[in-house]
């Protein structure tokens, strides 16, 4: 290869992989406890808890 042909270097970034790490387990907590959120026994007005009730009524 020539060294003409080479592609332009990007400046070094101090960037915190740990902050990555970080954000990505808040992400997975959230998706956790939103998922988590219709399985409550609260009076949570929810599409799957309102779907699940109305179906077992009916099949009773």
């Amino acid at each position: 290869m020539n060294s003409k042909s080479k592609a332009p270097r990007r400046p070094e970034t101090s960037r915190l992989n740990y902050l990555d790490a970080t954000r990505a387990f808040a992400l997975l907590l959230g998706i956790m406890f939103h998922a988590s959120l219709s399985f409550l026994p609260a009076n949570i007005d929810w599409t799957a808890q309102e779907f699940f009730c109305k179906l077992v009524e009916h099949l009773n």
